[in-house]
């Protein structure tokens, strides 16, 4: 069940749009684009951000500025939300209503972007909050009583539920929030096909579903069923399992859906030693990494197919492993960590040149440990045995491009490097020591972080606390770290 403002924000925008159905997805675009807005904090933004009214629905002056910046009109709901965070941005700099203030300074500052009235200025927080109806500034249970049913349940608590809830003392009332969080953390929209965790997982996955195999698959061109992908991942998100295995997983998860009440179904996650080929899949569903060479996600078919795809030095790959499960993002310039004498240029890439060094020299003795791991590229080894796509191929290199003039000089590329500033022997050493350290926590935090509290942890001590503890007492348990992540000011003042 979605909030009352979500509904009308929906149907607003996606009049803004030009379409005759709501996109209730709008809401969630807005708060994607500007999670740091006080908008945004507590559920999806208020209709009064673009609307002057919303029965009939009319534009303010934010909102018609919006609505002009996107490109035209009845555009599907995947242009809508591809279209909207450029549009957002294109009129940032604007000053819509005329206060003298730009709408990103009013976004960001709690202040109506549409109207002359709202203007964003600095908050003081009472000395005496307790004659207040609603306290603000000091942990509410009863403000997390509700955020926990809306982020982790999808719905509201009905008004009995609130009731009973305002009735507890102080000490019952922690019990209840621990209780729900128990609860809703067990449901479809936080952990099914498409909840909560499911969508963490998207840019991490990036999927393409013209490329799907399996299950929902539509397109003739079936490479490799990344919902193996995200049923590992919530897998590892979900009761008391590992967060590491995401990275170091020897095995799979096949996800079920108990359809006995049709009204609730229920999914379960299991753990499995392979994925079995058969219809309608085929082989295209299948996980042919060998046992020993395996390392969750990061090895899978659809990782392989689509992040090295005919690669010989597959840069990308490493790249995409490290922001996805690291947080560091290198085209960012972030998590450098530069090794002495590199890069090498093994494949001729030109990346020594000064504009590149700087960050291939921490790119590329990261990218090594993928040496012999191939993607889509096929051929026959030099004794005759077929390539296998998503596999680990001894001597890849020599046996799929040693004759390439060129690059001379790639089979002299290592599977040896460093991550992290540590070296390793190869992927398996190289996931052993990104699961195991400081950046991997912090990253996992930070996703739940960022899509509870809605801003950016920076050096938040409550979120420090998080994720030490998360290594430490909670044993990569996240629904642990879940139960602490609710009780922090961040969560819980509003």
């Amino acid at each position: 069940m979605r909030t009352l403002s979500a509904i009308i924000l929906g149907l607003g925008l996606s009049a803004i749009a030009g379409t005759a159905s709501a996109k209730v997805v709008a809401p969630a675009g807005f708060c994607e684009t500007y999670n740091n807005s006080p908008f945004c904090t507590s559920g999806p933004a208020p209709c009064a951000v673009c609307h002057s009214n919303t029965s009939p629905p009319a534009w303010n002056s934010y909102g018609d500025a919006v609505k002009a910046a996107l490109s035209g009109q009845n555009i599907s709901e995947a242009q809508f939300l591809t279209e909207l965070p450029e549009a957002l941005a294109s009129v940032e700099g604007l000053d819509s209503d005329g206060d003298d203030f730009d709408n990103l300074d009013e976004i960001l500052g709690g202040s109506r972007p549409g109207d002359s009235m709202s203007t964003p200025g600095d908050l003081d927080c009472p000395d005496d909050v307790s004659e207040l109806d609603y306290p603000i500034c000091v942990y509410s249970p009863r403000h997390v009583f509700r955020k926990v049913y809306l982020d982790f349940c999808g719905h509201s608590p009905s008004y009995d539920d609130m009731q009973a809830f305002v009735a507890l003392d102080a000490a019952a009332q922690l019990d209840a929030l621990h209780a729900t969080l128990e609860s809703c953390v067990d449901t479809e929209e936080w952990l099914g096909k498409n909840g909560a965790v499911w969508r963490l997982a998207h840019p991490k996955i990036r999927p393409v579903g013209s490329l799907k195999a399996g299950e929902d698959a539509y397109s003739t061109i079936r490479l490799a069923d990344y919902y193996n992908d995200y049923n590992l991942y919530v897998w590892s998100q979900i009761d008391d399992n590992d967060a590491r295995s995401v990275i170091t997983a020897d095995f799979f998860v096949q996800r079920s859906v108990d359809l006995t009440d049709p009204d609730e179904p229920k999914t379960s996650y299991a753990t499995v030693a392979d994925i079995p080929a058969g219809p309608p899949c085929g082989n295209g569903c299948t996980e042919p990494m060998q046992l020993e060479r395996r390392n969750g996600n990061i090895t899978s078919r659809w990782f392989l197919d689509y992040f090295v795809m005919f690669t010989p030095l597959p840069r990308n790959a490493a790249a995409q492993a490290y922001r996805a499960y690291l947080g560091y993002d290198i085209a960012r310039v972030e998590g450098l960590f530069p090794v002495t004498g590199e890069p090498k240029d093994y494949d001729n890439k030109g990346v020594k040149d000064e504009a590149c060094a700087q960050c291939h020299s921490t790119l590329d003795p990261l990218t090594y440990a993928y040496r012999n791991y191939n993607g889509l590229t096929g051929g026959m080894t030099q004794g005759g045995d077929p390539i296998g796509r998503a596999m680990y191929v001894d001597n890849r290199l020599e046996e799929l491009w040693g004759d390439d003039p060129s690059m001379p000089e790639l089979s002299n590329t290592p599977e040896n490097g460093q991550v992290l500033g540590q070296d390793y022997a190869d992927l398996n050493e190289w996931t052993q020591i990104a699961a195991n350290h400081d950046q991997f926590a912090k990253a996992a935090v930070n996703d739940y972080w960022k899509l509870l509290v809605g801003t950016d942890s920076e050096s938040d001590a409550e979120f420090d606390n998080l994720w030490k503890d998360l290594k430490g007492k909670h044993a990569y348990s996240i629904e642990k770290m879940l139960h602490d992540l609710i009780m922090t000011e961040a969560y819980g003042a509003p």
